[in-house]
């Protein structure tokens, strides 16, 4: 059962998130913008080290001002707590958006490397699958 549930947590990875580098400038990260359908970008840098995201929303002010595009956008950048490790469990995945309240978690493993993210959304129905399958047996 322990690798059942350790297959959905690597299942629910997210990674068609626009990632930017951490010394990126607001008018590099616009042009990323322009082609994202997300609000949440993460600073990755070429070792694939996670050094936090950027939200749209807290940018959108500066966006419209050229001026402002030299801007480092690390200034901007926080990490989100809590962060979830590959090899967490499923259980310990759905108490951490419990407590958290967030709807997105970042997927980072012991190293610092960034894997994607897990939307609370997509983490709730494998989960769901999962009680399912093992109610079935």
């Amino acid at each position: 059962k322990q690798a059942l549930i350790q297959s959905r947590v690597t299942e629910c990875i997210e990674n068609d998130f626009a990632v930017v580098p951490p010394d990126a400038t607001l008018g590099a990260l616009t042009k990323v913008i322009e082609n994202s359908s997300r609000n949440i970008f993460p600073l990755v840098d070429a070792n694939q080290v996670f050094y936090g995201i950027v939200i749209l929303d807290d940018i959108r002010k500066l966006m419209f001002h050229p001026e402002n595009y030299a801007l480092q956008i690390d200034e901007y950048a926080f990490i989100p707590s809590p962060s979830i490790d590959p090899e967490e469990s499923m259980f310990s995945v759905v108490q951490k958006f419990e407590s958290s309240g967030n709807y997105n978690l970042p997927v980072v493993d012991k190293e610092g490397k960034y894997h994607g993210f897990i939307s609370r959304a997509n983490v709730y129905t494998k989960y769901r699958e999962f009680i399912e399958e093992v109610s079935e047996d």
